[in-house]
């Protein structure tokens, strides 16, 4: 179906939507998408994937995440997310049956890893990319490597994430390894 937007696409690092529903919609994404994306939602059941990446303007990330439809997302990408943003992801309880958690080039520091580590209804993911989130650093390798909550984790991407060697060497003498 069309939403009128794929007029709008732009390059790949700019804002964007994609859903899926048997096939990728790719769409853009600002503040003024939000109420938008929510109709969609909502007009849409068992959706399987969702990737976003942009600004959704103040609560708009909240707003999107906390929809029941999202409730059969298996594969999630939310690029450029906030601390506070993760927040809100960490307290969507619906979302149990994400496989796939791509927060690429997040915007948040070592203390979005607790948040995960408390959300239960995370603990079957099976794919975690946290790859160019630069302020992750040494900490968040450290308490990466902590992670007791991911029996099913089998591909963690940490790909353009720095960190010194003290932090790569927590992480590979981690329990969660």
């Amino acid at each position: 179906f069309s939403l009128g937007w794929e007029a709008r696409l732009a390059d790949p690092l700019a804002s964007w939507c994609e859903l899926r529903l048997g096939r990728t919609i790719r769409i853009p994404m600002s503040p003024a998408d939000v109420p938008v994306l929510i109709e969609v939602i909502k007009q849409t059941n068992q959706l399987t994937g969702l990737f976003m990446q942009g600004k959704y303007g103040r609560g708009g990330f909240q707003k999107v995440i906390e929809q029941p439809g999202l409730s059969e997302i298996q594969d999630l990408r939310v690029g450029q997310l906030s601390l506070t943003e993760a927040k809100s992801l960490s307290e969507a309880t619906h979302l149990t049956k994400v496989r796939t958690l791509d927060l690429e080039r997040g915007r948040f520091d070592a203390r979005v890893v607790p948040l995960l580590e408390a959300s239960t209804h995370l603990h079957q993911i099976e794919t975690l990319r946290l790859a160019h989130c630069k302020k992750l650093g040494d900490e968040g390798f450290k308490a990466l490597a902590q992670l007791t909550r991911f029996p099913q984790l089998k591909v963690l991407d940490l790909s353009a994430t720095q960190s010194n060697d003290e932090g790569v060497a927590a992480l590979f003498a981690g329990q969660a390894f």
